[in-house]
């Protein structure tokens, strides 16, 4: 009988003297300053449930999964000149987490993913002063492996990121100059490809 659930759960707790902190300059150029004491505590979950039961059945494969992380990043004891951050979040660590898709695979060959990922606020300063907005992401894609030999694969794909077209900012700049934080992440987007693989 197949085992329609798994799961994998992790925690860990991580103290770290010394810690490195990114800054940015007026000229866009990164340096690094020492931060003191930091501690890390975090925990992940990871689901799938195999939707159908059976690989022979009539309409596929139907599974879906969740990752989820939890992130509670923290200076413990962090001064610099007048300024305190000890109990401050670490900047550019999102607390929370989730990403988690829909699969089907067909028995001939077609299949389809859709996903979806969420981020909780990021803090971008070591002040907390300013963060980057929770946000939500969705994409799909459809595609084709052509049956074959266990020598090679060939797989036809297309898809869209950002399907619903949400404006937010990806790989932001921690304590950048002047708040320039953000960057710009593309809204809605396709792509196509073509995937050839060979074993040796």
């Amino acid at each position: 009988m197949q085992q329609r659930l798994s799961y994998d759960l992790a925690g860990y707790y991580f103290s770290l003297a010394n810690t490195i902190v990114q800054r940015r300059d007026i000229s866009g150029g990164d340096y690094f300053v020492n931060s003191g004491r930091t501690k890390q505590a975090g925990a992940e979950l990871f689901l799938r449930y195999n939707i159908t039961a059976a690989d022979h059945h009539r309409i596929g494969n139907f599974s879906a999964f969740a990752a989820y992380s939890w992130q509670h990043y923290r200076y413990q004891d962090f001064k610099q000149l007048d300024a305190d951050y000890s109990g401050h979040a670490l900047p550019g660590v999102s607390p929370n987490t989730l990403a988690a898709g829909l699969d089907w695979d067909s028995r001939i060959g077609f299949y389809a993913r859709l996903s979806y990922f969420y981020s909780d606020l990021v803090p971008l300063n070591d002040a907390g002063s300013a963060a980057l907005d929770a946000f939500h992401l969705f994409g799909a894609r459809i595609g084709y492996k052509i049956p074959g030999e266990a020598r090679y694969g060939l797989e036809f794909f297309t898809g869209v990121e950002n399907l619903t077209d949400i404006t937010y900012s990806a790989g932001p700049d921690i304590n950048a100059f002047g708040g320039r934080y953000y960057n710009a992440a593309p809204g809605r987007s396709f792509y196509a490809g073509l995937s050839l693989q060979l074993a040796r």
